[in-house]
């Protein structure tokens, strides 16, 4: 998946750094799928003081659903592991339709499996948690191009 930087965090592993376009950040939020509400809650909060709106979503079965609904979104932080409609369930139902499908979806996972394991998701990273916010920026940014404004947050 990665290898140990400096920090001892695992590095990540980016499938792609293709920028879905350069507008993105002003045209959509970032969605976090994740079920440990003060870990959402920090790196959310993170995103937002970064420049970027971010929406955190407990369980995926809502998330799903204001995406069906029509919610603009560039890119989407998914944990794999969450109660109810799991994060890989959550993939095979965002790949299934085509309205969602090429929305950019960044994995976080506690499990150590290997990139064969997640190949199937069709994401454009894979991180290992505890993950490091600094990178999980650097992926947003290659993802989502700048923030739309760093003076406000939301």
């Amino acid at each position: 998946m990665g290898t140990k930087g400096p920090s001892g965090h695992v590095k990540i592993d980016l499938v792609s750094t293709e920028v879905v376009g350069k507008e993105c950040a002003a045209e959509g939020a970032i969605l976090l799928l994740e079920d440990h509400d003060d870990f959402r809650e920090m790196l959310r909060t993170y995103l937002q003081r970064a420049g970027y709106r971010c929406e955190g979503y407990s369980s995926a079965l809502d998330a799903l659903t204001v995406l069906q609904g029509g919610k603009k979104v560039c890119l989407i932080l998914l944990d794999l592991m969450m109660p109810g409609l799991s994060g890989f369930q959550f993939r095979t139902e965002q790949l299934a339709d085509a309205a969602l499908r090429d929305i950019p979806v960044v994995v976080l996972t506690a499990g150590q499996h290997s990139l064969d394991y997640h190949g199937n998701l069709e994401a454009v990273a894979y991180l290992q948690k505890p993950v490091d916010f600094d990178e999980v920026l650097a992926v947003v940014r290659a993802h989502c191009g700048p923030p739309a404004s760093t003076s406000s947050v939301v």
